[in-house]
């Protein structure tokens, strides 16, 4: 009878069953971990790693009645999948209506926001290329002669 010796690391991987499963990352993800920002939404970060570059995704959700700021990524593009509730997506050149199980496509430096026109919470992915960056986030609602709000200044230190 063989014994099972397992090591398993902080992540979650177990590193006694492949040398190359040092390759692999996992994210444990909490719904404590989920914060508001100034762009009118909370967020709950699902992957953005710096070792996968090419990519993140996070659970964006906006209470009924609201909307986000109007805003753009810095050389980003992102895609918004509905998971619950209907919204009303709008870009500098469109404007649709959006419901569970749909997707926009919004290409980088591209002006956007979200409204919820729903009566529950709107719940959708944001799935950026290559992955979200505070610094690339520009908020184009702040008055002209006022600093932009930037992520980076509401984003919880740990998650920067």
């Amino acid at each position: 009878m063989s014994s099972d010796k397992r090591t398993i690391d902080q992540t979650g991987i177990d590193q006694s069953c492949d040398p190359l499963s040092t390759a692999i990352a996992v994210s444990n993800t909490s719904e404590a971990d989920e914060y508001f920002f100034r762009e009118g939404c909370y967020i709950l970060e699902l992957w953005n790693d710096p070792r996968d570059p090419n990519l993140s995704i996070a659970r964006a959700r906006v209470l009924p009645g609201q909307s986000t700021c109007v805003h753009s990524l810095t050389g980003t593009a992102e895609r918004y999948l509905v998971l619950k509730g209907q919204g009303r997506f709008t870009s500098s050149d469109t404007c649709v209506d959006l419901t569970i199980g749909q997707t926009v496509y919004i290409p980088a430096d591209n002006p956007q926001s979200i409204e919820n026109t729903g009566d529950n919470d709107l719940v959708f992915l944001a799935i950026c290329t290559p992955r979200f960056k505070p610094e690339n986030y520009n908020d184009l609602d702040a008055p002209s002669g006022e600093a932009k709000t930037h992520l980076s200044d509401t984003v919880p230190s740990h998650k920067k």
